[in-house]
């Protein structure tokens, strides 16, 4: 009898052992072109890849990053079949939505201008109501196009960074509103040899953003992974591994 317990403790043993190895689930995380913060043809997929991974390094997530398009990611996340999408802006649409990770890094969003499009000399922005006798550009998706909206300000969405380029240096539209650090990598992929001939207004368009995660609520125990995620975030920004993913030049950024 006792050879019988024996053997139905080990067998219940290797039995638990298997499922915990067996049963561990990938967590996957989706994201966009989104350069220099995260493209598919940068290095470890650009900076905040990395942070991504080394936070689920230090949770002890298995996790991955595919690729989509940026519309798709969120209706992956909304739908419950992925873990979260990268990197966010945080606002008040997304807070009902989502749920939503702690700060991972900051962002500013700026207004641009070609000063050969046109020969407007008095850009002027230090309220919304200065924008409405402009045409605005921005990238489909965007959440500045709430804001545009509620203003009755014209805007015109573009599918990506270079159309987007183009539209401002012909004078298509007026202004474009965009991350400073992801416009001004686009405009040296693109215009390299125009870089001096794109501008900024000195008045951000809004104030300085803190982004991260979008995570869905119908994917199962997100919220516990998200706390494991949090958790693991503030352990490697307090351990320098945050730091010393992003750099000086990214780290003075944010201040």
């Amino acid at each position: 009898m006792k050879n019988h317990i024996i053997y139905i403790a080990i067998f219940s043993n290797v039995l638990l052992f298997n499922f915990n190895v067996y049963s561990k689930e990938i967590i996957t995380f989706v994201t966009g072109e989104y350069p220099p913060y995260v493209s598919e043809k940068l290095n470890n997929f650009g900076f905040y890849s990395e942070i991504i991974m080394a936070v689920c390094k230090e949770a002890d997530i298995d996790c991955k990053i595919d690729f989509y398009p940026w519309v798709r990611a969120e209706k992956l996340v909304e739908s419950g079949t992925v873990f979260a999408a990268f990197p966010y802006r945080f606002n008040p649409e997304r807070r009902k939505k989502y749920f939503l990770s702690e700060a991972i890094f900051c962002g500013r969003s700026k207004l641009f201008y070609y000063k050969e499009s046109n020969n407007r000399k008095d850009f002027k922005f230090d309220k919304i109501s200065d924008l409405n006798k402009y045409t605005i550009g921005f990238l489909r998706g965007a959440s500045y196009k709430n804001v545009l909206e509620r203003n009755n300000i014209n805007f015109e969405e573009s599918n990506d960074d270079n159309s987007l380029l183009w539209k401002l240096k012909s004078g298509r539209i007026d202004l474009a509103i965009a991350e400073e650090l992801v416009f001004e990598n686009s405009i040296k992929e693109n215009f390299n040899k125009e870089i001096i001939n794109f501008k900024s207004l000195i008045n951000d368009f809004e104030e300085k953003n803190n982004n991260g995660l979008i995570v869905s609520k119908q994917f199962k125990n997100s919220e516990i992974i998200l706390k494991k995620f949090n958790n693991s975030l503030k352990k490697i920004k307090k351990n320098g591994v945050y730091n010393k993913i992003i750099g000086n030049k990214l780290i003075k950024y944010c201040n």
